[in-house]
């Protein structure tokens, strides 16, 4: 965009009060159908009052009100009845003069003191003779009501008066009359003042309004960083970087006040602040921008009235910033308390400072106290800024690092460049050791700088450390470049172990970018280990290789590979190096297709992740463990068991954590994993809400895994969903990424899903050509992704009619998942064979193995299985002619459909999930109303319901009698008919299904 010196920067659009304007608009509505309503519009100068204002009064026009609008100004707190007087020669000047006549002759008398200019006595009439002030007041009031009236009769009334922070006493009691006796009539009456100037007669008014109810007040607060990043967004368009640096800058600056950007903007326009250079927009630091006019007539009107005593500590107080210390100042001014706080008491007066407690005050805005620092000569400041530092070495120096972003801000700007070097450093770590990288991106910046400054060589530390900054903020092409200068300034100082520490760093970096790439930065690292002979160091290079080769689908060699650097942690006892490593055999493990001792390595990674307070690690884990613990990634393998309940809170915590430590690509990583559990669930709506989460921000920071992620976990969504369009999509972009980055785990699940999306449209050459380019369906797996490629193959191999292959990859994935626990069903698996059983007219077989799959699908509470499984089920038992069974086998798939469908959030998605799912089943018939109860309940009695709730809360029979105080005998009764009704072989098979059922809760 074309920016030219002499137009005013205004946003063309509101930004950041979406909800009040909706509940404004609401109220002009109700006041067209016949309400009135009194409304208060409050906040800061240039916070948007009148530029919403201007909205409302557009709605308000085209729905045919009349509008009248009547300011305020300063001047006014001395002129009675200013703004009504205003809105009134506003609206009468503009009438053709009968009508002007008509109006306003029947009250001439009334109006003649207060409107000369417009009012014309009847020469004819005699005047009445004057009363009383208070009389004459009254007769006024009621004239201008009477006016007002009339006005409202054929339409809706809008009256408007801004800035009755400068209103006479007069005009409010009017205000205070006309509330009070036309509540009949539809206006609206929209009163705007500043809420930082208001004087005691508006103070009085306001607590009255209070008092009477009458009131509804909207106060605006400064918008948001985001609402500012959309006021740039909206007036031009900039550059990345850029853009970035410029909001860096102007919201710190202004503090989301829309008119101080604004001025901010058309300042920097005007002055070249914002300049074209090198093909793009940029902009200047902070400390050569300048003032704008506006706000610097405001300042100094305000600190003309001050005394000179208080006009120095007012600049010593502005080069503090923008909040100061009392004890500080105190110290530098030698004043005794009782002087030092008449001086604070005139800054309060003046509305430039502010008390915030006992031992801090602060300038009221940024930009109140930029602009007094501004008129300070140069030399002067920097000798106030040592000052300063030095005082606060002097009186802190047993709580220094409390100050230390004080030091760093006070010795940059006295140029004191060693002092500077020091403490920018120590508040960066500081910063880092918080979880705050922008700053401590800043910090190191600082740091660096003063090196420079000194001539002294780059220490390659800092820039390690500001890579990790970058990294962790999601700039990658920044973080890279630090890394690498980081590498070859430590092999300019011959740090060998700072250069593996930046080998180490770029590994990781290009682990989410390219494998290849991140494969050979981490074998460097490991050699430069193997070179310094430190266990500790080879033991870290072990994992990262050991992950890579996990990553690239060796995930055999990396459990091994993380199990030798456990060993090493364990022999130096170093308990942060073992955290890491059972973090990493975590994720081997469960790449490897072993989930159970996945989550028990994460349960012990996350007790030390805590006692070590790195929540960093932590969000990645506690995620981990919420997919691992669910039914989501362990289709062909055994599940962990964990319940939605215990997943969303690991994934609640993780979620909150990465927002927190303000950490990006965690917060990609911890949405990426919620969306899969939760689809494995079966919530589809919300596990839709984190996959377009994860894919905004991994696009945002351009983090190659997580939106090959991201469109992987969209594809399994719209898989399960039964929208194969949209699923496949998303799978095809998903595996362009992942084929980029060379992630065997990506690409393998990426395809077993875009293979079932193909099935879907029943496109059998489609879905057997995307295997076909992973492994061919007679390969033995070497791990997860291979498993659910294998699975994909059985699926497309049944779809064709092949049912012993279907069969015999089935039972081959059946006998040969990693793990110990071989007594659990595996339902995805289960489901395969029954129906291939089923196919071949083995139906007997084929009921047992859909039953056991059931029983699976319930213990993981895996609904988008289940009713897959009750249908086939329903089919099976329908060919066996048990007419009961069957019809009680659709109504729960149908069941099942109908509550997946409830989950989904858009209606069209809605109805598609619901159309595509039911239409595989027999048309519905009626069920009579006495067996609806029965039927949800696999026709078991209220009683038995009962004892079926007992069995699954772990008691014996002979406790379920003395709970129910029925007989024993009474008791194996009952249990006989329920394993009879339900078909289930076992009392912990009717466990399951009372729990599957909501008899009772998991675990009760």
């Amino acid at each position: 965009m074309e920016l030219t010196a002499n137009k005013p920067v205004i946003c063309p659009i509101i930004v950041g009060r979406m909800d009040e304007l909706a509940a404004l608009h609401a109220i002009v509505q109700e006041v067209e159908v016949g309400q009135s309503h009194f409304l208060l519009l409050s906040g800061e100068a240039g916070i948007g009052k009148s530029r919403m204002v201007a909205a409302i009064e557009t709605e308000a026009s085209t729905r045919g009100f009349l509008v009248l609008q009547g300011n305020c100004f300063q001047r006014d707190l001395t002129s009675p009845y200013a703004p009504l007087l205003d809105l009134l020669r506003l609206y009468i000047a503009n009438q053709p003069p009968e009508v002007r006549e008509a109006e306003l002759q029947p009250f001439a008398q009334e109006l003649l003191p207060v409107l000369p200019d417009l009012v014309t006595p009847d020469p004819t009439l005699t005047m009445l003779p004057t009363s009383g002030p208070e009389q004459e007041k009254r007769r006024l009031f009621v004239a201008l009501t009477t006016i007002l009236t009339k006005l409202a009769a054929g339409h809706p009334l809008m009256l408007v008066i801004e800035d009755i922070h400068w209103c006479d006493e007069s005009s409010l009691e009017f205000l205070q009359y006309f509330m009070r006796h036309s509540t009949s009539m539809p206006w609206l009456v929209l009163l705007t003042y500043r809420s930082d100037e208001v004087h005691p007669a508006l103070t009085n008014w306001l607590a009255q309004q209070d008092r009477d109810r009458r009131a509804q007040e909207f106060h605006l607060e400064s918008i948001s960083r985001s609402g500012v990043d959309a006021m740039l967004a909206a007036i031009f368009v900039l550059n990345a970087s850029t853009h970035s640096e410029l909001l860096n800058t102007l919201y710190p600056l202004t503090e989301g006040n829309p008119f101080f950007v604004e001025e901010v903007l058309t300042s920097l326009r005007a002055n070249g602040g914002i300049f074209y250079a090198e093909g793009s927009w940029r902009s200047k630091e902070l400390v050569s921008l300048r003032i704008p006019r506006s706000v610097q007539a405001a300042v100094q009107q305000r600190s003309e009235r001050l005394s000179d005593t208080a006009k120095e500590l007012l600049t010593l107080a502005a080069v503090a910033g923008r909040r100061f210390d009392v004890d500080l100042l105190l110290h530098i001014t030698g004043q005794t308390e009782a002087e030092f706080l008449l001086l604070l008491k005139e800054l309060i007066a003046t509305q430039l400072v502010v008390e915030e407690s006992g031992e801090h005050f602060a300038f009221r805005h940024a930009l109140t106290r930029h602009a007094i620092y501004e008129q300070i000569l140069k030399r002067e400041r920097k000798s106030l800024h040592r000052t300063l530092a030095e005082t606060i070495e002097q009186v802190y120096h047993a709580t220094l690092d409390a100050h230390i972003e004080d030091l760093v801000y006070h010795y940059i700007r006295a140029e004191e460049w060693q002092k500077a070097q020091v403490y920018a450093q120590r508040a960066g770590e500081k910063a880092q050791a918080l979880y705050a990288p922008r700053a401590a991106a800043q910090h190191f910046t600082n740091a660096l700088e003063a090196a420079r400054k000194l001539n002294m060589p780059p220490p390659a530390n800092l820039y390690l450390e500001r890579g990790r900054a970058f990294e962790m903020l999601g700039e990658l092409e920044r973080a890279r470049t630090d890394y690498e200068r980081a590498s070859v300034e430590a092999s300019n100082a011959e740090d060998s172990f700072m250069e593996w520490k930046s080998l180490m760093a770029l590994g990781f970096l290009w682990a989410g970018r390219d494998y290849s790439q991140a494969g050979e930065w981490f074998r460097q690292a490991e050699m430069k280990a193997a070179a310094l002979s430190d266990p500790v160091l080879q033991a870290h290079s072990l994992n990262r290789l050991a992950n890579w080769y996990v990553n690239t689908g060796r995930t055999a060699e990396g459990i091994q590979t993380h199990q030798e650097a456990l060993t090493i942690f364990e022999i130096q006892k170093d308990q942060q190096g073992m955290a890491e490593t059972l973090d990493l055999l975590s994720m081997a493990n469960g790449l490897h297709g072993d989930a159970v001792s996945a989550v028990d390595y994460l349960g012990q990674a996350i007790n030390l992740f805590r006692s070590q307070d790195n929540s960093l690690s932590l969000v990645y884990a506690l995620t981990s463990r919420a997919v691992w613990a669910g039914p989501a990634c362990v289709e062909t393998t055994f599940s962990a068991l964990g319940t939605p309940s215990e997943c969303l809170r690991d994934a609640t915590e993780a979620l909150q954590l990465a927002l927190k430590i303000e950490s990006l690509s965690a917060q990609a990583y911890a949405n990426i994993m919620t969306a899969w559990w939760l689809a494995g669930f079966g919530d589809f709506g919300n596990s839709l809400v984190h996959a377009q989460e994860a894919m905004q921000i991994a696009h945002e920071i351009e983090h190659q895994q997580w939106m090959a992620a991201s469109y992987c976990v969209l594809g399994r969504i719209f898989t399960l969903m039964l929208d194969p369009n949209q699923a496949i999509k998303n799978l095809e972009t998903g595996l362009s990424l992942a084929s980029q980055l060379g992630s065997a785990w990506w690409m393998g699940n990426i395809r077993t899903f875009l293979a079932l999306a193909y099935l879907l449209k029943r496109e059998y050459l489609k879905a057997r050509s995307v295997l076909e380019t992973a492994i061919p369906a007679v390969t033995h797996p070497r791990n997860l992704a291979e498993r659910r490629i294998l699975w994909a193959w059985g699926e497309v191999s049944f779809a064709k009619g092949d049912y012993q292959e279907a069969l015999s990859i089935a039972e081959n994935l059946l006998v040969s998942p990693p793990g110990t626990n071989r007594m659990q069903p595996i339902p995805w698996l289960l489901k395969m064979k029954g129906e291939a059983l089923a196919a071949m007219a083995q139906l007997d077989e084929a009921v047992q193995t859909l039953e056991e799959a059931k029983d699976g699908a319930l213990r993981r509470q895996e609904r988008p299985l289940l009713w897959r499984i009750d249908h086939s089920l329903g089919r099976v038992y329908h060919r066996l002619k048990d007419k009961e069974r069957a019809e009680r086998a659709f109504a729960a798939a149908r069941n099942v459909i109908i509550e997946l469908a409830a989950s989904i959030h858009d209606p069209t998605s809605r109805e598609l999930f619901s159309q595509e799912a039911l239409k595989v089943l027999p048309r519905e018939k009626p069920i009579p109303q006495l067996r609806i109860l029965a039927e949800r309940y696999g026709g078991l009695t209220e009683r038995e319901r009962e004892v079926a709730a007992l069995i699954a809360q772990g008691k014996s029979n002979r406790e379920i009698a003395d709970t129910l105080v029925v007989s024993l005998r009474t008791v194996d009764t009952h249990v006989s008919t329920i394993l009879s009704k339900l078909g289930v072989p076992s009392r912990s098979r009717i466990a399951v299904w009372a729990v599957g059922v909501g008899l009772v809760k998991n675990g009760a």
